[in-house]
């Protein structure tokens, strides 16, 4: 069973973020100082818009509700450290990715931007996933379909989604206005797949052919007795390759595929 890190908890749109290995938030703050004519005093000015930095790291679970933001959706949030906690309007993801090592957990990684003031402002929260036990990929067997490609075991694979906005503030307001998603959305996988007799012409087709690829990637339950979740990847292209074999073992490739989402809602 996996647990938050000690005394301190994060929630998400009133949900609690299970599995957290490390959080931090930093309050980004740009002033510049100010001199009026007739004043002997310092003035200090905004330099530009408040906002905040929140950066977690969590055992990958099908409670994970990051997946659900990566796209125009935004999230407000509350952080408890021991007794205390702050609490925030408006956040987006910067970054999401998963990624996984062969007989590693699973992780999770995130960076988001938090718009405005941090404090105790917001609503009502669901603690009551406390005591939950924490329902963990199985991290023993991930299946990574890749076209006509089947591999299970995988030795690694990371998937990172990058977006980007454009803010609009009216004059006097913490909050934007309005918020762009910019398109297009980068995203990028790689692997390292383990090489067999039954896989490597189909191996080296995809590496000598370069037509875009589909992507399906399978996460089992912790009993591996089910599918937790799938994660779908299309058009992908082939950006770097390699091919290693040995007469001692099971060859391995290593690839490298980029992909851009170019509209749509999250």
């Amino acid at each position: 069973m996996y647990s938050n890190i000690s005394n301190q908890n994060l929630f998400i749109d009133g949900i609690m973020v299970s599995g957290i290995t490390s959080l931090n938030l930093t309050y980004d703050t740009n002033i510049t100082p100010s001199f009026a004519i007739g004043d002997s005093g310092i003035n200090y000015l905004a330099a530009q818009p408040i906002r905040a930095s929140l950066s977690v790291n969590l055992i990958g679970n099908s409670n994970d509700p990051f997946i659900n933001y990566t796209g125009n959706k935004l999230f407000s949030g509350r952080v408890e450290y021991g007794n205390r906690y702050i609490e925030f309007q408006s956040g987006a993801l910067n970054s999401y990715s998963i990624r996984h090592t062969k007989y590693s957990p699973i992780e999770v990684g995130i960076n988001a931007v938090i718009y405005g003031e941090l404090g105790q402002m917001t609503g009502n929260y669901n603690i009551v996933n406390y005591n939950q036990e924490l329902p963990i990929y199985n991290f023993h067997y991930v299946d990574i379909d890749l076209d006509e490609v089947n591999s299970n075991p995988t030795n690694s694979f990371d998937v990172t989604i990058t977006s980007s906005r454009n803010e609009v503030y009216e004059i006097g307001e913490i909050l934007p206005t309005y918020i762009q998603l910019i398109y297009p959305i980068s995203t990028t996988f790689n692997c390292n797949l383990e090489i067999s007799e039954l896989n490597f012409e189909n191996i080296r087709n995809i590496i000598n052919n370069l037509n875009l690829r589909n992507l399906n990637i399978n996460l089992k339950n912790l009993n591996g007795t089910s599918t937790a979740r799938t994660l779908t990847l299309k058009d992908l292209v082939l950006m770097n390759k390699n091919m290693s074999l040995s007469s001692q073992s099971n060859g391995t490739a290593e690839l490298g595929f980029t992909t851009f989402i170019v509209s749509g809602e999250s």
